[in-house]
């Protein structure tokens, strides 16, 4: 059987300092779980990310969690591995080491 598949994504709301995160099937769209977050000048939604996939329950054993590059932390990536879990988090210049990284690991592999 295929891995269950899930998706985090957070959106801001409207004037509101904050927004909100949800996690969800990649399958059907429908919500596991979802949260509030406070985004003050220094804060965004990774640390309630992060919150949701620490709380999913009973673990992420068997889950691939797909993310935006927002994302592409190792805080994230932990808690995900930690909880059992794999990975396809998005890869932008929002992280030139690790971008880097991974366009010197790539080059030379044929076009998928």
């Amino acid at each position: 059987a295929l891995p269950r598949s899930l998706a985090i994504d957070g959106k801001c709301v409207g004037a509101f300092k904050g927004g909100i995160i949800t996690l969800c099937h990649h399958e059907n769209g429908a919500p596991v779980s979802m949260a509030a977050y406070n985004g003050g000048k220094d804060e965004c939604e990774m640390p309630e990310a992060r919150n949701l996939l620490g709380q999913t329950s009973p673990s992420l054993d068997g889950t691939v969690v797909t993310a935006d590059a927002l994302h592409c932390q190792k805080k994230t990536a932990r808690v995900i591995v930690e909880s059992g879990g794999d990975y396809f988090i998005a890869l932008k210049d929002n992280q030139p080491s690790i971008a880097k990284l991974a366009s010197q690991r790539l080059d030379g592999l044929p076009p998928f």
